[in-house]
């Protein structure tokens, strides 16, 4: 299933810099997860060799960042068999609802987790 540009069209939306840095902490992503992301959605699906020429990094670097994101949740991979013999694989964004979702869950979970401690540091 492809993520076309519609469903994941983030070119509009500029993201304040702390903004980034919460969605950094609170999903776990490095900068070059958030732009490989960016990246994907952009496109709606690439290879690491495509990925790695447009961001000017190391194609294992770029590697093991997409494999961080698809054990995240945050991009699927697929396998496409090639004409000649052999194999590559495509990566694409999950769609922004999802990574929604993830969000809202995982803020939620911050803030209980803030309000427990604030709770009990008034206790003492």
């Amino acid at each position: 299933m492809a993520i076309t540009l519609q469903k994941c069209d983030v070119k509009s939306i500029e993201v304040p810099s702390d903004v980034k840095g919460f969605l950094r902490h609170i999903l776990g992503m490095s900068a070059l997860d958030l732009q490989i992301y960016y990246e994907l959605c952009n496109r709606g699906s690439s290879t690491v060799e495509d990925l790695s020429e447009l961001i000017g990094k190391d194609k294992s670097t770029i590697y093991k960042s997409l494999k961080h994101l698809v054990d995240n949740g945050f991009v699927r991979r697929e396998v496409r068999i090639l004409r000649k013999g052999g194999y590559k694989y495509i990566f694409t964004p999950a769609p922004p609802q999802e990574l929604r979702s993830i969000i809202m869950e995982r803020m939620n979970s911050c803030f209980r987790q803030i309000m427990a401690f604030i709770e009990l540091s008034s206790m003492l």
